[in-house]
């Protein structure tokens, strides 16, 4: 049976938003009814049977927009099946140490310890663009450093996304919001 799916996100350069996108269409080509919005535009999430929720990972935080729709609306959320995913370029050209764990301890771990009440049935987490362009001479200098570390590209526009990954993930999303058991798994893609 179709379900009404809201699938809300923040932004900061536009690759995330391009992901929400492309999840969208893929839960439409499962039979369900989507819109997709990003999280300040939505005002009420009581008309949805579903949400997926997705955000770029900032300095190991969810940007505050998208924390704020958590708060705003985690009542509403806590009673219907959501998803989240995560755009971070720490899973980029990741190291052994600097895989899955880490990225559950510093990302995920936080955010559910924060929201003790939603329980999602799946997390996505996604490397996305790298584009030293977007950033300021501050900034990129930051995150050269972070990335050559990794034996990462450290000049230029890398777009780092794994488009069937995300298609896979979309797929199994929506099969796990038709059928949701409170469990949820992570499921890491990117480059490695």
């Amino acid at each position: 049976m179709a379900k009404r799916i809201l699938v809300a996100y923040d932004t900061i350069h536009g690759s995330t938003a391009e992901i929400a996108e492309f999840v969208g269409k893929e839960l439409i080509e499962e039979g369900n009814v989507v819109e997709v919005h990003r999280v300040t535009e939505v005002t009420d999430v009581n008309s949805y049977q579903a949400v997926v929720v997705g955000s770029p990972v900032k300095i190991e935080n969810w940007t505050e927009d998208a924390v704020d729709f958590l708060s705003r609306h985690k009542q509403a959320l806590s009673q219907r099946p959501i998803a989240m995913f995560f755009t971070c370029l720490a899973t980029l050209k990741r190291t052994p140490e600097d895989g899955l764990g880490r990225v559950m301890t510093h990302y995920v771990s936080p955010l559910l310890e924060q929201f003790p009440d939603l329980k999602p049935v799946s997390i996505g987490v996604f490397t996305g663009v790298l584009d030293y362009n977007k950033y300021t001479e501050e900034g990129a200098a930051g995150i050269r450093r972070f990335m050559s570390e990794r034996g990462a590209p450290v000049e230029g526009r890398h777009d780092c996304r794994d488009w069937q990954a995300i298609r896979v993930w979309s797929k199994e999303v929506s099969t796990r919001l038709e059928t949701s058991k409170g469990e949820w798994v992570v499921v890491a893609t990117g480059q490695r």
